[in-house]
């Protein structure tokens, strides 16, 4: 999943409303379990350059509010899981 929140909207719960539509869209067809990648240890060059891809996966701290799990932390980003 990616977010793209304008900077004006960021702060009001607009990465929370879509990350639980996409479960709810998720659930409805009949998926068992969400999986997001956020970024945890961005490289220098992503906050650099603003449109990194890195830059797009939504906050390690939106998952986790929201029932996800670190199921797996690597070099530069989490696997989080929810089961839906």
């Amino acid at each position: 999943m990616c977010f793209l929140v304008a900077p004006e909207h960021r702060g009001k719960g607009v990465c929370t409303a879509l990350l639980n539509a996409a479960c709810d869209k998720f659930h409805g067809d009949g998926l068992q379990v969400a999986e997001g990648y956020p970024t945890t240890n961005p490289s220098k060059r992503a906050w650099e350059i603003p449109w990194a891809e890195e830059n797009y996966k939504g906050p390690l701290k939106v998952y986790l509010t929201n029932g996800f799990k670190i199921h797996r932390q690597l070099e530069r980003f989490a696997i989080v899981r929810k089961q839906i």
